[in-house]
């Protein structure tokens, strides 16, 4: 994760898309694994974790925003 590009939870929350679910995924080795979490998990989530910009090709698939969580970085998706 790069330190430079750490955000609030506050701003983090901000650029989530709007709905009851958003769309996360994971890197899982030679395969991304991607899942709908319940908008109040990631919210917990959020809160708990360093969050920051994503980069690369997670974030040109709107998945803009990336935490660090005990099994690894989880990228998730974003209005931009």
């Amino acid at each position: 994760m790069n330190k430079e590009f750490i955000i609030t939870p506050e701003e983090a929350k901000k650029l989530l898309k709007e709905g009851e679910t958003i769309h996360t995924f994971r890197n899982a080795g030679n395969m991304i694994i991607g899942e709908d979490w319940d908008r109040d998990d990631v919210f917990k989530a959020i809160d708990k974790f360093s969050v920051s910009e994503s980069w690369g090709i997670a974030k040109s698939m709107c998945h803009g925003l990336v935490l660090e969580e005990e099994t690894g970085y989880l990228f998730i998706e974003t209005k931009i």
